[in-house]
């Protein structure tokens, strides 16, 4: 609806003004429901059982879950610390490609987030957690 209020009082100014007016509509940035083409070597957190995951949401195949939470809301992945630095480095890498904007990040954490969706991902020297939270407060 901003987009169609828009698009008709540009419309409406370029009336006034000599010449075309140039317009141009801002191309919305992917979200968390449109499903990326997967990154190669990966699986999907709902083919891991995690269904109420965002779809298409993935990480490196063969990581072995320590722990999982699977609410409506929050869904949370456990790995060791071998599989963590391996995690880290492919969320790192595919996170943009798969829709998500990373807001910050560290050697050992990752803040992330698109279309309702708010992540994080954290390692310590004895384990690495994702947690993902569908409309957090």
């Amino acid at each position: 609806m901003t987009v169609a209020v828009l698009m008709v009082a540009a419309l409406g100014l370029g009336g006034c003004a000599a010449g075309s007016p140039d317009i141009s509509v801002p191309t919305p940035s992917p979200t968390a429901s449109a499903v990326p083409t997967l990154p190669p070597g990966s699986v999907t957190l709902t083919s891991m059982g995690l269904g109420h995951a965002p779809s298409g949401f993935a990480v490196p195949s063969g990581l072995t879950p320590l722990m999982t939470i699977n609410e409506a809301n929050v869904v949370t992945l456990e790995v060791d610390v071998a599989d963590g630095k391996t995690l880290h480095d492919f969320l790192m890498l595919h996170l943009p490609g798969m829709g998500w904007r990373i807001a910050a990040s560290s050697a050992d954490s990752i803040i992330f987030a698109a279309g309702g969706w708010q992540g994080a991902f954290t390692m310590s020297s004895a384990n690495a957690m994702l947690t993902l939270r569908d409309q957090p407060l």
